[in-house]
């Protein structure tokens, strides 16, 4: 049943930030969010005047990007309230909504140029099922572009990723379902932007030259990016770069503070647990002197103790007590 709150936000077109999907009005000018907009605007060379599907379309934001550039775009999501949400803010001309899974994709078979994978396939369990669906209804010289986590960068505390792969995994798989496989990552190290101020403070696209002072190594890069098809493409992706969110050497410096607050508030617990551990150990010590000196007196007592039980006195009284007792 549908709470009063729930059918509010849904009316008003807000989507629940809970941290399954990137969604412009929270992300916003965040890494998350240039990240998730340079795969989108990546693809303008692959999708133009094309058919496309943007499967697990989520807030829609992506979908809008590819509306942009493509003749017709489906955007599927299993969530009624994300496909709810997109109508309302990214609906156009050349974009569609529609609500579906990813195990029975609503388009028709053959029906699409494109398919467009960002993000999804980590999210599910029968994942074999999904590559099933995309080549079902992908046109026999179509392109599929699939992206994923890298699952030796990604965090492991995403409860929303059932099953994150490694390079060589999800490279084989794909590789057993198309003739071209095509390998490009995603990544986010700390960069360095030179620009006029008139073009920095603008958002959108400014062609850069890229220098590459830190080589990338394929095990380190945060995502797969994989172009699919069974004719080799014509067209491949521009390297670009994407600026997130706001860094400075203060930004550093304010880091660096904090760890090493951290670390000599650390210092100070280990240093209070081994006073206490001395101390417990001072009290042991004194415990052991105390357990001697007890033992020593037991031994004492018993001596004296069977000393008296075998004297010639107390075995005296012993008589004197049974005559009495006559």
């Amino acid at each position: 049943m549908t709470n009063v709150a729930d059918s509010e936000d849904r009316v008003s077109g807000i989507l629940k930030n809970d941290g399954e999907r990137m969604i412009p009005e929270f992300h916003q000018s965040t890494l998350i969010y240039a990240e998730h907009i340079q795969r989108y605007l990546a693809l303008e060379g692959v999708c133009a005047g094309k058919k496309v599907l943007d499967i697990a379309s989520g807030s829609g934001y992506g979908t809008q990007i590819l509306g942009g550039f493509a003749s017709e775009v489906i955007g599927v999501d299993i969530s009624g309230e994300a496909i709810q949400y997109a109508r309302i803010h990214y609906n156009s001309e050349t974009v569609e909504f529609r609500q579906g899974s990813c195990s029975y994709i609503p388009i028709e078979d053959n029906s699409v140029d494109v398919v467009v994978s960002f993000e999804t396939i980590e999210h599910l369990d029968d994942y074999v099922t999904f590559l099933d669906e995309i080549q079902r209804v992908l046109s026999p010289d179509g392109i599929c572009i699939i992206s994923t986590p890298n699952d030796i960068e990604s965090p492991p505390e995403n409860h929303f990723h059932i099953h994150e792969f490694k390079y060589e995994e999800l490279d084989s798989l794909l590789k057993e379902r198309f003739a071209f496989v095509e390998s490009y990552f995603q990544t986010s190290f700390k960069g360095i932007y030179l620009s006029k101020l008139s073009e920095a403070v603008e958002t959108g696209s400014q062609k850069v030259e890229v220098q590459n002072f830190a080589p990338i190594e394929p095990d380190r890069v945060l995502y797969f990016f994989f172009i699919c098809s069974n004719e080799k493409p014509v067209t491949e992706i521009l390297s670009t770069f994407a600026i997130g969110e706001h860094l400075s050497g203060r930004d550093d410096n304010a880091f660096m503070a904090a760890k090493n607050a951290e670390i000599l508030r650390a210092g100070d617990r280990l240093w209070e647990q081994e006073k206490s551990l001395d101390s417990l150990t001072v009290k042991n010590i004194e415990l052991d002197s105390t357990n001697i000196e007890l033992d020593s007196a037991n031994r004492k007592l018993t001596s004296d103790l069977e000393a008296i039980l075998t004297s010639p006195s107390y075995r005296l009284v012993l008589r004197i007590r049974k005559l009495l007792k006559r």
